[in-house]
């Protein structure tokens, strides 16, 4: 892991080297697409020293994904709708598409159900915060029954 962090440490920074030709959004989209390049093999090496196999993550986490891609698509609509419109104050921008990204997600997660949420429920049952305990009452009832 330590010779994996400084191989992708030194891509990232190269990255931003390169997106500063095109500034901040260039640094952002360099930084965006080395993240993607690398996610898959640096998830691989930890979870080869576990046994445990990619494609079996994946699958895991396909629930959660499917939810980000779906909120993503929604944020990305929008955000084009507001533009559209003609509204282009950026703190208006930035707080109603966060705004409605969270709102979408969080309603995805509750009708979806993804085993995560049971694993939620079962970390915040057994914290000892009260409050956490009170938000176990929110969480979906068969939350992790699909697997």
């Amino acid at each position: 892991m330590f010779r994996w962090g400084v191989f992708s440490g030194a891509l990232f920074v190269l990255s931003f080297l390169l997106g500063l030709r095109w500034g901040i959004q260039g640094v952002a989209m360099c930084y965006a697409i080395m993240w993607c390049v690398l996610a898959l093999p640096g998830l691989w090496i930890p979870l080869r020293l576990i046994h445990l196999p990619l494609t079996e993550y994946l699958l895991y986490f396909w629930p959660v994904l499917k939810a980000s891609l779906v909120m993503t698509a929604i944020a990305a609509a929008w955000l084009h709708g507001l533009r559209w419109l003609g509204v282009w104050n950026p703190v208006v921008l930035l707080c109603s598409t966060s705004a409605v990204g969270a709102i979408c997600y969080v309603l995805l997660m509750y009708w979806w159900k993804p085993p995560v949420m049971g694993a939620l429920s079962s970390v915040l049952e057994h914290s000892g915060n009260s409050l956490a305990v009170k938000a176990v009452r929110y969480l979906p009832a068969n939350a992790g029954e699909l697997l």
